[in-house]
């Protein structure tokens, strides 16, 4: 599991905040998707990375699509990411994993973190309110909250999942729970999606900040 800032576009990062991407630098990430795939952004080292997005994009974040795909650009700086692992190693982990209902009833999963985790938690939120957050499962975006209070023991995923998405996700948490490892589990599939995706190189004229196509 991985939760990591969006990056917003903006000024150049040498003139402002590091989460922002001059026009020219978003250009140059935009053609290595196109021509390297996403992997090849978060094998850079770089400061930004390339990921599937499964849910909606909003209004706010940097998108581009590929081969039929619509991934979203994250921050992948230290005090920007939460990763489950570093250097091999647990970095934090989860107490428990519930279902529950978001705000409009809709389904949804509760996370409770341990004490490293809240700590862990606490300081990306405090540090990054008012932006978006992308929480990941399987290196695939599945919601894109914005922070509006400082959190610590508990986090909430949604996004328009049905019953069986949601215990699909759940099960892969659960299981990241055990094993330290990543799950092997299908991640999740859009409602809306239909079988099947086209397989041929789907180029668009430039990114987008929010929408799809």
């Amino acid at each position: 599991m991985r939760a990591a800032v969006a990056v917003n576009l903006g000024p150049e990062r040498a003139q402002g905040n590091p989460r922002e991407i001059g026009a020219q630098e978003l250009r140059q990430y935009w053609d290595d998707l196109q021509t390297k795939g996403p992997e090849a952004s978060r094998k850079s080292g770089g400061p930004f990375a390339w990921f599937e997005l499964s849910g909606d994009a909003g209004p706010d974040l940097i998108t581009a699509s590929c081969r039929g795909q619509l991934y979203v650009l994250l921050a992948t700086t230290p005090e920007d990411v939460m990763l489950a692992e570093e250097d091999g190693k647990r970095a934090w982990g989860l107490e428990a994993v519930h279902l529950e209902k978001d705000p409009q009833g809709k389904p949804a999963i509760g996370m409770d973190f341990d004490e490293d985790g809240q700590k862990r938690f606490a300081a990306l939120t405090e540090s990054h309110l008012d932006q978006r957050l992308a929480m990941l499962l399987n290196d695939r975006v599945v919601c894109t909250p914005t922070i509006k209070v400082k959190l610590s023991r508990r986090a909430l995923i949604m996004g328009r999942f049905d019953d069986a998405q949601v215990r699909q996700m759940l099960r892969a948490l659960q299981a990241g729970m055990i094993d330290a490892a990543d799950t092997t589990s299908a991640p999740p599939e859009k409602a809306e999606e239909s079988a099947g995706q086209p397989t041929e190189d789907k180029r668009d004229d430039q990114p987008k900040t929010g929408g799809t196509d």
